[in-house]
C-alpha cells in the first residue's frame, strides 16, 4: 500500500474497486494503533468520495478503533463523501453492535459489498 502500514500485529492494503477506495485491514485493532488507523482512515478519505473499511480479516477491534471509524464517518459526511465498514467478523460486528456502531456498518458479506 502506499501510505502508512499497520504495524506487525496488523496489516493493511489498499485498493480501488469500482468508484470506492477499499481499505482493508487485519489482525488486531487496539489503542496501540490509534494514530496509525487514524492516517490510514484520513489517507483513504483525502484520496476518494467512497471509502470502505473491510473488516473481514480483523480478529478484534477496542473501543478506540472503534472511535476512530465513527470519527472517520463523521469526517466523510461534512465533506459530503460515502464511508462504510464493510465484511466484519462475527466477533468485531458483536462488538460494533455493543458499541452502537453497528451503522457503520454497509454489508457483512466482502463481495455484496464491493459490488455496488
Amino acid at each position: 500500500m502506499n501510505g502508512t502500514d499497520l504495524p506487525s500485529t496488523s496489516a493493511s492494503s489498499s485498493e480501488v474497486v469500482g468508484d470506492a477506495r477499499v481499505l482493508r485491514l487485519a489482525g488486531q485493532i487496539d489503542l496501540s494503533l490509534t494514530a496509525t488507523l487514524r492516517a490510514l482512515l484520513d489517507d483513504a478519505l483525502a484520496r476518494s468520495d467512497d471509502v470502505r473499511v473491510d473488516l473481514s480479516g480483523v480478529r478484534n477491534v477496542d473501543s478506540t478503533a472503534i472511535r476512530e471509524l465513527l470519527r472517520a464517518q463523521a469526517l466523510a459526511a461534512r465533506a459530503g463523501k460515502v464511508f462504510s465498514v464493510v465484511a466484519p467478523s462475527p466477533g468485531v460486528w458483536r462488538l460494533l453492535g455493543a458499541a452502537d456502531a453497528a451503522g457503520l456498518v454497509l454489508d457483512v458479506t466482502t463481495s455484496n459489498a464491493l459490488d455496488d
